[in-house]
C-alpha cells in the first residue's frame, strides 16, 4: 500500500484498502479559519447541538478577515471566539499568522495523521507525510465534530517524479507554477499525488511545502511527499512533536508516473581567420502526460550560422542565419479556437512540431555600451489531434485518440528591432 492508504486503512481499523473503496476513518485534526468556524459553527448548534466529544482536535485560525473591515466582520470574529470559549476548542486569534503555517509551526499536523480543513490549501499538510484534505463545512459539522471521524474515498495514486537542477535566477515557487501549466488545472480529479525524485529530495521542508499546495489547482484530493531524514529533522524541531504515527509506503510501482526530466546543451565554433562562427544547441525532456496516446518525447535542435567582425569604428558586426525544430511541447493541452474572440476548446493536442528559420543582424556601439539589433524570423507549423466529446462532465474534453487527424495551421513570421544596453 501507498501511504495515503495506510494512513486510511490504519485509521478506520482495516488491514488493507485499495482505490475506490470507502471508509470511515478517525480524523486526528480539524483546522478551520474564521469565515468557516462562523458558518460550521453555527450548522452544528442548529441541527447536531450535543458536546464535542474531541474539543482538542479543533482549531481556529483567525487568517481572513484578521483586521475585520466592517462591522460585521467584527461580530464574526467575536462568534467565533464566543464559540471556542464555550466549546473547548483551540483558537489562534488575530496576529496569529497564516492558518497552514500556524497549525504547522504549533506540531498539530503530524506524520500519519489525517488532518481536515474547510481552507482548499488544507492538502499542504501532507509536505509533512500527513493525509490532508479539504472538506465542506457541513461535512465538518455533520460527521467530524460530533464523532471525530470523516468518509473518504480512497484514491488513485498520480507518482510526479521531478529531476534537475534550477537555473539561475528561478526558485522552487517557479517550478511548483510550471508543474500547474505542464500538468493542467482540473488534470488530476480526486486523485492522490506523490511528489518525488531527485528535485524533491534535495528540497528543504519549506521549500517542498510549495508542491502539495497545487492540490486545490490540479483538482487532486490529496498530495503528500514520502517522510525522509528532512521530515523527521522538521518534526523534531516542534513543540510536543512526536515520529510515532509516521508511515511510508511499500514502494509499490505505481501505474500512473509523470516524469519531468530535461537534458540541454550547446557548443559553438569560432574561426578567427574569417571570423565565421556556428552555434548549436539542443534539448530533449522527459514529460510524461495523461495522453491517451503514445507520444514521443520533447525535444529540441537549433543552429546558427552567422560572421562577426569589426567593419565599422563604432564596433563589431553580426550577421547571422539560424534554423530550429521544437517538436512535441504542447502534447497534452487542450487546443482553443477563438470565434469572436471567445475561446471555445476544440480537442487533444497529441503530435506538435514547429520550424523555426530567420536571419539577424546587430551592431555593437562600444563608446555607449550599446547593441543594436533586428531580426526576422519564419515559423511554419505542423500540429495534430483529435476532438473533445465532453461525454461525462461538460468540462472535461474527452475524445478518441482513434480519430486523430492532421489539422491547418498557419505559418506566421516575426521582427524584432530594439537596442541593448551592456553592463
Amino acid at each position: 500500500m501507498n501511504l495515503v492508504e495506510k494512513i486510511l486503512a490504519r485509521a478506520s481499523g482495516k488491514d488493507s484498502v485499495r482505490p475506490g473503496d470507502v471508509v470511515v476513518a478517525d480524523v486526528d485534526r480539524l483546522v478551520m479559519h474564521d469565515l468557516s468556524a462562523y458558518l460550521t459553527s453555527k450548522v452544528y448548534e442548529d441541527r447536531i447541538g450535543t458536546e464535542l466529544p474531541y474539543p482538542d482536535r479543533v482549531v481556529t485560525v483567525f487568517d481572513h478577515h484578521f483586521s475585520p473591515p466592517t462591522e460585521h466582520q467584527a461580530d464574526v470574529l467575536n462568534l467565533n471566539r464566543e464559540w471556542s470559549r464555550r466549546r473547548g476548542t483551540r483558537l489562534f486569534d488575530c496576529g496569529s499568522g497564516n492558518i497552514h503555517n500556524v497549525l504547522m509551526q504549533n506540531g498539530l499536523a503530524l506524520p500519519g495523521q489525517i488532518v481536515v480543513g474547510s481552507d482548499s490549501h488544507t492538502p499542504v499538510h501532507g509536505t509533512v507525510g500527513a493525509l490532508a484534505v479539504a472538506l465542506g463545512n457541513d461535512s465538518h459539522a455533520g460527521t467530524v465534530m460530533p464523532f471525530g471521524k470523516a468518509w473518504f474515498r480512497v484514491p488513485e495514486l498520480v507518482q510526479i517524479e521531478l529531476s534537475g537542477d534550477l537555473r539561475p535566477g528561478t526558485t522552487p515557487r517557479d517550478v511548483a507554477l510550471w508543474l500547474v501549466k505542464e500538468l493542467g488545472e482540473g488534470s488530476v480529479i480526486y486523485k492522490a499525488l506523490e511528489f518525488t525524485g531527485p528535485f524533491i529530495k534535495n528540497l528543504d521542508f519549506w521549500d517542498r511545502w510549495l508542491f502539495p499546495v497545487l492540490s486545490v489547482d490540479l483538482g487532486a484530493k490529496c498530495a503528500y511527499i514520502e517522510p525522509d531524514e528532512v521530515t523527521r529533522q522538521f518534526v523534531k524541531t516542534l513543540p510536543g512533536s512526536t515520529l510515532d504515527g509516521l508511515v511510508n509506503g511499500d514502494g509499490d510501482p505505481v501505474d500512473d508516473v509523470r516524469r519531468f526530466e530535461d537534458v540541454r546543451g550547446s557548443a559553438s565554433l569560432i574561426h578567427d581567420a574569417t571570423v565565421l562562427y556556428a552555434s548549436a544547441a539542443g534539448g530533449w525532456r522527459n514529460a510524461a502526460q495523461s495522453v491517451p496516446v503514445n507520444a514521443d518525447e520533447s525535444r529540441f535542435y537549433y543552429v546558427q550560422l552567422g560572421v562577426s567582425r569589426q567593419w565599422l569604428a563604432s564596433g563589431k558586426t553580426t550577421f547571422y542565419v539560424d534554423r530550429g525544430v521544437y517538436k512535441n511541447f504542447n502534447v497534452g493541452e487542450i487546443l482553443s479556437i477563438s470565434p469572436d474572440k471567445d475561446e471555445v476548446p476544440w480537442g487533444t493536442l497529441v503530435d506538435t512540431e514547429v520550424r523555426r528559420w530567420g536571419l539577424g543582424l546587430e551592431q555593437a556601439v562600444d563608446a555607449a555600451n550599446l547593441l543594436l539589433y533586428a531580426q526576422a524570423h519564419f515559423y511554419d507549423p505542423s500540429i495534430a489531434g483529435f476532438p473533445c466529446t465532453f461525454d461525462k462532465d461538460p468540462k472535461v474534453c474527452g475524445g478518441d485518440p482513434s480519430q486523430t487527424s492532421k489539422l491547418p495551421a498557419a505559418s506566421w513570421q516575426g521582427v524584432v528591432v530594439g537596442a541593448r544596453i551592456q553592463f
